[in-house]
């Protein structure tokens, strides 16, 4: 194989290497307080797993997100001692406790939510609509060619009022688009 051929097989990987440093930079993802406040990044993704999922225990976020249960332990007493967290014995399994947020484990949560939000917003405020669409398809894009078997499944639901509507209009918005070409 020539020198060519196997700088173009190494592309790939210098390409996400040097997005994965742009990015974490420009999100200040390494900064000792995530998105200014007193959690860390894994901090906040766990506390993130517990306001978004429901009936979790530990050993299910430990596996979920790759961390090891001694130091998802420490995280978790912190949060309890924090009042951020409570623990309740399995109804299914009494060797395991259902860990839920408290009010005040909820409220850290929102606040990271919004800065997470309006972060994110500002990052793509300058994009155009086009550029934004194009940005999702390319994120899309690079998370189904990474891990093809991360596709998130699709809930389907009865329809509720306006649905039928919305339906309608978007078919028509689509077939004038068409015509027009």
């Amino acid at each position: 194989m020539d020198e060519t051929a196997t700088h173009d097989l190494q592309a790939p990987e210098h390409a996400i290497r040097d997005f994965s440093r742009f990015y974490t930079r420009r999100m200040g993802l390494l900064e000792p307080g995530f998105l200014d406040s007193r959690f860390t990044l894994t901090q906040a993704r766990v506390l993130y797993e517990l306001a978004t999922r429901d009936d979790l225990c530990a050993s299910t976020i430990a596996q979920d997100l790759g961390l090891d249960p001694g130091y998802l332990s420490r995280i978790l007493s912190r949060f309890r001692q924090d009042g951020l967290l409570e623990a309740f014995p399995s109804k299914s399994d009494g060797r395991r406790s259902i860990l839920r947020l408290t009010e005040a484990g909820r409220s850290a949560y929102a606040r990271l939510d919004r800065a997470s939000q309006a972060q994110a917003g500002e990052l793509v405020g300058t994009l155009g609509i086009s550029n934004r669409r194009q940005l999702i398809r390319a994120l899309s894009e690079a998370r189904m060619l990474i891990d093809p078997a991360d596709r998130r499944p699709v809930d389907f639901r009865e329809f509720a009022v306006g649905d039928l509507g919305w339906i309608a209009h978007r078919q028509g918005l689509s077939l004038s688009r068409r015509i027009r070409l």
